[in-house]
C-alpha cells in the first residue's frame, strides 16, 4: 500500500465595509509532495503546464499573485457571496485529486458575525484519501467564534476531515468577527494521503473426487471406472490431475493419468478409465487428484470379480462287441463362482462310431452331439448320455469339450473316454430235408446242413458231426473235405476258419432203412462254442407200404 501526503495553500479574501477585494498570496506546495514517485496519482493525467501569472489587485502590501496553477479560482457565488477553489496537486479539477472550496461574503461589517464556508471533495472515481486536514491561518483581526468540528489554537483553524471516499464531499461553517476595516485574507492549506490499494479476493478452491466402479463383474467383462472431481469451493483449481493406481492384477490399453487444466468453482470433470482382471477375486481400486495449493483428495473402490469354472467327467465301458450298444454318460459341472451362462457340451465321436440316441435333448449331426444347457449357477452339474456302436474292432477314443460364457478353456473342460471294440463270432446252424420228407423205406434221404458266422469275428477250428437215425449212410460231401464214417455217424475234417458273414454248406445222403419218425442230429464245435457245442436236429418221415394198413 502506497501514499502520498500534499499539501497546499489558497487564499479567501474579505473586505471590511471600506476596502475593497484585493488578492491573495499562496504559500505554494508544502511539503511532501509525492514520496513514491513510482505510485500513480489516481489514474489522472500529469498537470498541464500552467499559464502565464496574472496580477489581482493590490492594497499596497506587496504583490499577492500565484501561479495559475495553485491560483484559487472564484466565482460568483450569490448575492454578497464569492467563491474560491483550489484543485490539488495540479490546479485542473479534471486532473486534480482534492478540491478545496471556500464560500464566504464579499464585504463583511467590522466587528459584526460573518460566516464561510470550507467544502473538501475527493475528485477521483477510485482512490480513497485519508488522512485530509484542512487549516485556516486566521489574520491577527479576526477571531473564530465557531468552527463546527474544527479545531482553533491561536491563528490556527485545523478541520481533520479523516477519510474521503471516492467523488464524496464534507463541509464545515466558519463563524468569526473581523475588527476594524482594510483587507481580511483566510488563506487555508490542505493536505492529505493518497493510498494506491491492491485489491483482489482471497478464495479457496475445494476438490472433491468421486469414483464409480461395478460392485461385481465376470472376469471376461471389462470394468468400467468412472472419475469425477469436483470443485465445491470458492475459487479456480488449477492443474488439475487424476492419477489412478491400479493394484496388482488389473490392466489397461489406456492411460491412468488424466490432466484437467483449471476447474472454476462449481464446476465438475468426468474421465472413463477401462481395466480387465487376470484372474477372478477382489480389487480395490484407489485415485487421486491434485491441483496448485496442495489441493488433493481421494477415492477407492472395490469390485469382485467373479468366474465360472467348468469340469466335464466321461465314463464309457473300456471293453465292447462290434455293432453292440453302449451308453457314454457325460457329466458337466460349475465349480466357479458365477453363473456359467450358454453353457454348450459337444462330444465328437470317433470315425468308425456312429450314435444311435442322445438323451436331454441333444442334437445328433453327423459324427457330432450337441447339447444347449442354458445356464448352469455355481455348484449345479447335468448328466447326459449317447448310446452309440462301433462296425470294427479296435480301439476307440470319445471326446467330450464343454464352453460357457467367460469360462476358461482348460484341461477340465474336456475329457475323453476310451472303447476297445472286439469282434463276436456269432455261428449259425441250420439243417433240412427239404424235398426228401418223408422218405419210403429203401428210398435215399438228403440232409443239407448250413454253417453262417453271423457274428463280426472269424470262428475258427470249425467242426461238424452228425448222427443219422433210420437211415443207414450212402455218402457225403463239405468244404473240409469227406468225412470219416462210424457206422451211422459222420465226423466231417475241422474247417480252419470262416469269416464274419461267410457261410458252408454239408450234404449227408442215407437210405431209409427203418419207419417211423426219425432225427437227424447235427453238433457244430469251434473256437466260439468252446466246451459248449451247438447241436441242431432235423425230423424226418420214414415209412413202407404197411405205413397204410389194409385199404379194401
Amino acid at each position: 500500500m502506497t501514499h502520498a501526503r500534499l499539501t497546499q495553500t489558497f487564499c479567501a479574501l474579505f473586505l471590511g465595509a471600506i476596502i475593497g477585494l484585493t488578492g491573495c498570496k499562496s504559500s505554494g506546495v508544502e511539503a511532501e509532495t509525492n514520496p513514491h514517485p513510482e505510485v500513480p496519482r489516481a489514474s489522472q493525467p500529469a498537470p498541464t503546464a500552467a499559464p502565464a501569472p496574472t496580477t489581482a489587485p493590490s492594497t499596497g502590501a506587496g504583490d499577492r499573485r500565484m501561479p495559475a496553477g495553485e491560483r484559487p479560482m472564484a466565482r460568483p457565488a450569490g448575492a454578497g457571496q464569492q467563491t474560491v477553489s483550489l484543485a490539488l496537486p495540479t490546479g485542473d479539477p479534471s486532473t486534480g485529486i482534492l478540491l478545496i472550496e471556500k464560500t464566504g461574503p464579499t464585504q463583511v461589517i467590522a466587528g459584526a458575525p460573518f460566516e464561510y464556508t470550507i467544502t473538501a471533495t475527493n475528485l477521483t472515481s477510485d482512490l480513497e484519501l485519508r488522512n485530509v486536514v484542512v487549516r485556516d491561518i486566521l489574520p491577527g483581526n479576526v477571531t473564530v467564534s465557531s468552527a463546527a468540528d474544527a479545531r482553533v489554537s491561536g491563528n490556527s483553524l485545523e478541520w481533520s476531515v479523516g477519510t474521503l471516499a471516492p467523488g464524496a464531499s464534507d463541509s464545515i461553517v466558519v463563524t468569526g468577527t473581523a475588527a476594524g476595516t482594510g483587507t481580511v485574507v483566510i488563506c487555508a492549506t490542505a493536505e492529505y494521503d493518497v493510498f494506491l490499494c491492491l485489491t483482489f479476493e482471497t478464495v479457496q478452491p475445494q476438490l472433491v473426487l468421486t469414483k464409480e466402479a461395478p460392485r461385481e463383474v465376470l472376469s471376461c467383462d471389462p470394468i468400467e471406472y468412472v472419475l469425477i472431481v469436483e470443485n465445491t469451493g470458492s475459487g479456480t483449481a488449477s492443474n488439475v490431475r487424476i492419477t489412478d493406481r491400479l493394484p496388482s492384477g488389473l490392466t489397461t490399453d489406456g492411460s491412468t493419468t488424466f490432466d484437467l487444466g483449471d476447474i472454476a468453482p462449481g464446476q465438475s470433470e468426468r474421465v472413463t478409465l477401462t481395466a480387465m482382471a487376470s484372474n477372478k477375486g477382489s480389487y480395490t481400486n484407489s485415485a487421486t487428484v491434485t491441483a496448485d495449493g496442495g489441493l488433493s483428495a481421494t477415492a477407492e473402490t472395490t469390485t469382485i470379480v467373479r468366474k465360472p469354472d467348468l469340469e466335464v467327467t466321461k465314463t464309457a465301458p473300456g471293453r465292447a462287441f462290434i455293432d453292440s450298444r453302449f451308453n457314454y454318460r457325460i457329466t458337466v459341472r460349475n465349480t466357479g463362482d458365477a453363473p456359467a451362462a450358454d453353457t454348450v457340451l459337444r462330444d465328437t465321436l470317433p470315425a468308425g462310431m456312429t450314435a444311435d440316441s442322445a438323451s436331454d435333448g441333444g442334437q445328433i449331426s453327423g459324427s457330432t452331439v450337441t447339447w444347449n444347457l442354458g445356464t448352469l449357477n455355481p455348484g449345479d452339474s447335468r448328466d447326459v448320455t449317447i448310446t452309440v456302436q462301433g462296425a470294427n474292432a479296435g480301439m476307440y477314443t470319445n471326446t467330450a469339450e464343454v464352453t460357457a460364457y467367460c469360462a476358461e478353456a482348460t484341461d477340465r473342460t474336456r475329457s475323453s473316454a476310451d472303447t476297445e471294440l472286439f469282434g463276436k463270432e456269432a455261428i449259425l446252424l441250420e439243417v433240412v430235408d427239404t424235398d426228401y420228407d418223408p422218405v419210403l423205406v429203401g428210398q435215399e434221404g438228403r440232409y443239407i446242413i448250413t454253417v453262417t458266422n453271423q457274428g463280426s469275428k472269424t470262428d475258427t477250428n470249425i467242426r461238424i458231426v452228425a448222427t443219422l437215425d433210420g437211415m443207414d449212410f450212402l455218402r457225403a460231401e463239405g468244404p473240409s473235405g469227406q468225412p470219416s464214417v462210424s457206422g451211422r455217424t459222420i465226423t466231417f475234417p475241422p474247417l480252419a476258419e470262416l469269416a464274419p458273414g461267410n457261410k458252408v454248406v454239408y450234404t449227408v445222403f442215407g437210405e431209409a432203412v427203418e419207419t417211423g419218425g426219425r432225427r437227424f442230429r447235427i453238433e457244430l464245435t469251434s473256437a466260439a462254442t468252446g466246451s459248449n457245442p451247438v447241436i441242431e436236429t432235423e425230423s424226418t418221415h420214414i415209412y413202407d407200404e404197411s405205413s397204410f394198413g389194409d385199404s379194401k
